[in-house]
């Protein structure tokens, strides 16, 4: 096999700069949070976590103390290259005819390289194959972040706010949300309900606007759920819990011998081969300020109890409600409950707590719940007690009033059973029909 030549320089400093410009322009996560140079044998973020809260002394009073601890994030660039192939004709021609074909293949390779942090952050595959990369390991948000959202699609605004609400829970910020296609979609087609203008405006025909919801960095990128992924957006504290960079020496290089990328001698085919390569870095200084919004198979709610004999509140279960059905959504994202919500009217066990209305009745008990720590239920928006846990009810039953089956959705919290995952899933109830007095 012939010897490979290698024609390689440097890119200068001020292309590189270019360069990554560009990046930033093109990658979702560069947009979010920014990016500087990191040194080519890599670099240690220091986390300073501190526990309780600081303390009020009087002027000869004891000095509390409080726990701390020092948790370091290694950032180690790796190698991202992009190479193609031209007739040898390039080589023939003079300097000033190659400089648009040069430009065109750097500006090309910005955006190469901008796609491909975001799909090795975000995802932790090699962008090339789609498959995961033993380089990347654990290092991405699908690998580290523990909080999701399951993504509905009529009420994606909902999502984003409840995706919030999980981070905050630990008093971490959020400054940023990237989005799907698909996500920024689904927030242009909402509308008010009266008008029935549109609520997001901004994300109608295309719209990509730099921010969203009085000042949140926003970003919509195909990379967010590229080959086919789950993720619909990941949002939390991008500007302050996440860092990426690049080393400083970026090459270019024309190789005119050989077969660099198993498509042939180039010498056979005259052809030659432009190869560019960068290092690029990245580190989730804190995956509880991050979490996800994705389309997966929701909470089972596998059996809804609707026979003669099935009773809530000593009240038979087909008095009020029939053919009453729940559809998961499998991985398309959220689930539905249809069916008929009868109106109950007469004093009862259930009327004399709730009062007349529609009520839904489902079973819980056929779940795993060897799975799970933590499973709360209920409304949102609640017309009675909120989110309450199941795991300790010895019936697994639950009992939701509707009154506005267009607002309100069924939600279900999980929490891993080792403590450590926490996710939401919706239960779209618009499908219902509700009987009125």
């Amino acid at each position: 096999m012939a010897k490979i030549t290698d024609s390689g320089t440097f890119f200068k400093p001020q292309l590189i700069s270019e360069i990554i410009s560009k990046v930033k322009g093109h990658s979702a996560l560069a947009k979010l949070c920014g990016g500087t140079p990191i040194p080519f044998a890599g670099t240690e973020e220091f986390i300073f976590n501190m526990d309780g809260e600081a303390s009020v002394v009087g002027e000869a009073g004891a000095k509390p103390a409080n726990n701390a601890a020092w948790n370091t994030v290694t950032i180690k660039p790796i190698k991202f290259i992009y190479q193609h192939r031209v007739t040898d004709e390039f080589t023939k021609l003079a300097d000033e005819k190659q400089i648009p074909y040069m430009a065109a293949f750097t500006d090309g390779f910005a955006k190469k390289i901008a796609r491909a942090l975001d799909i090795a952050a975000f995802h932790g595959v090699n962008p090339y194959s789609g498959n995961a990369s033993e380089l990347i390991g654990n290092n991405s948000f699908d690998g580290k972040v523990e909080k999701s959202v399951n993504f509905l699609s009529s009420y994606p605004d909902d999502n984003i706010d409840a995706a919030i609400g999980l981070i905050r829970n630990d008093d971490e910020g959020v400054t940023g949300i990237a989005m799907s296609p698909n996500f920024g979609a689904a927030l242009g087609s909402m509308k008010m309900a009266d008008s029935h203008a549109a609520m997001y405006p901004e994300f109608r025909f295309g719209g990509n606007p730099s921010t969203f919801a009085g000042g949140l960095a926003c970003d919509i990128n195909g990379t967010v759920a590229f080959n086919a992924g789950t993720t619909e957006a990941y949002l939390g504290d991008f500007a302050n819990m996440f860092r990426w960079g690049y080393a400083e020496n970026m090459k270019m290089e024309i190789i005119t011998t050989g077969d660099p990328d198993g498509l042939g001698d180039l010498k056979r085919y005259n052809q030659i081969c432009i190869r560019a390569e960068a290092y690029i870095g990245w580190g989730i200084l804190d995956p509880n300020a991050v979490g996800r919004i994705v389309s997966t198979t929701p909470f089972a709610v596998p059996a809804v109890a609707a026979t003669a004999a099935a009773k809530m509140f000593e009240v038979n279960v087909n008095s009020l409600q029939s053919g009453v059905n729940v559809a998961d959504g499998g991985t398309t994202g959220g689930g539905a409950i249809t069916g008929t919500l009868k109106y109950m009217k007469a004093d009862n066990g259930i009327t004399s707590v709730w009062g007349k209305g529609n009520f839904l009745c489902l079973d819980f008990s056929a779940a795993d719940w060897t799975a799970y720590k933590s499973v709360m239920v209920g409304l949102d928006n609640s017309a009675g007690s909120g989110l309450v846990e199941l795991i300790n009810d010895p019936d697994k039953n639950g009992l939701f009033k509707i009154t506005d089956k267009n607002t309100q959705r069924l939600m279900v919290v999980t929490t891993s059973a080792d403590g450590k995952k926490k996710h939401i899933d919706y239960y779209d109830l618009s499908g219902l029909l509700c009987e009125v007095q």
